[in-house]
């Protein structure tokens, strides 16, 4: 794409670097038609160097660089792209363009662009609307051929669903525009410890007339403590049961308190036990409360389209309601 064929010398320039503008080019050793540096004439009359680098390389190989211009082409490895981000720093001025089709899903550097922009950074999402030659019929041709749950991370560029939420229910198909919740939905709500890691919180309601399940409205943060946690928790309704996962019996270092206990002293009404995980026949099984009409996420402004919460809950016999609870983040 930049110099043309690598194989054969008769296409160097047909790539989007004109051939008059290519110096010397070193290849990379004992990979054959790979490039590692390549000199560029520049307008300025100067001479500019272009160098590629493998991620599988490892990081210790992209330590010590200085560069003026980055180019990430598919998502690095977190150890890779620290060193990227370090090698900017002895630069006064300094571009990162990172181009990547999201397939690994909402990994930590994808959450960080979606859901944590430093100053500096941007987050563009090109889609297919973007490329003219994707008519309507080429679209839906293509699209008919992608799997289900793959159509959103190849059209709009969404991050692919990974291991954790296996839901395989686009977003058109179960998300309604906001309304009064009814007194008589049953409400619940699922939280998720965590400091460095997120503290997760979603707010559910079940019309049991319906069949119908809602997620209504969802929290995340990150360094905060439970008092900040438990006021954005309570603010929905200090009533509402909560539900906690098993880590919350662990013990806080400094007070010897489990982590619960320090919800329920900010007045969270925590239920009494720890929610527990039983086994399921299967994700198709339990997909079907998600079909449309009988599983729906309320939209609620920006903030649940973001995280991408998707909750389940499993009915038992006993009428109890949630037996069994799943919180899964794309």
């Amino acid at each position: 794409e930049l110099f043309g064929d690598a194989v054969d010398d008769k296409k160097k320039g047909t790539g989007s670097i004109p051939v008059d503008c290519i110096g010397k080019i070193s290849r990379k050793a004992g990979v054959p038609n790979a490039f590692e540096t390549v000199l560029i004439k520049h307008i300025s009359g100067l001479t500019s160097k272009v160098q590629f680098k493998a991620y599988e390389q490892g990081f210790k190989k992209f330590m010590g660089k200085q560069w003026d211009v980055i180019w990430p082409d598919e998502e690095p490895p977190m150890d890779v792209w620290s060193q990227i981000v370090r090698s900017t720093f002895a630069k006064k001025e300094s571009l990162v363009m990172m181009t990547f089709t999201p397939e690994e899903g909402m990994t930590e550097l994808v959450g960080q662009f979606y859901n944590d922009l430093k100053e500096g950074q941007a987050l563009i999402t090109a889609t297919w609307d973007d490329a003219p030659h994707m008519t309507t019929d080429v679209r839906a041709a293509k699209l008919a051929s992608i799997p289900l749950h793959e159509r959103e991370m190849r059209s709009k560029g969404t991050p692919i669903s990974g291991a954790g939420l296996v839901f395989y229910v686009p977003d058109e198909q179960i998300v309604v525009e906001p309304f009064k919740i009814p007194d008589h939905f049953a409400r619940i709500t699922g939280i998720d410890f965590g400091y460095d890691h997120p503290f997760g919180a979603a707010l559910t309601a079940w019309d049991r007339d319906n069949d119908v399940f809602y997620v209504v409205a969802d929290y995340s943060e990150s360094r905060a403590l439970p008092p900040i946690h438990s006021q954005a928790v309570n603010a929905w309704g200090e009533w509402i049961p909560v539900a906690w996962p098993h880590d919350g019996i662990n013990s806080e270092k400094s007070t010897g308190d489990e982590f619960v206990k320090q919800y329920r002293d900010c007045h969270v009404n925590c239920l009494k036990n720890k929610a527990t995980n039983t086994p399921e026949p299967g994700s198709q099984g339990r997909a079907t409360h998600l079909r449309p009409g009988r599983a729906v996420r309320r939209r609620r402004g920006d903030a649940i389209g973001k995280s991408r919460v998707a909750v389940a809950a499993d009915r038992r016999a006993t009428g109890n309601w949630p037996h069994d609870h799943r919180r899964v983040y794309a």
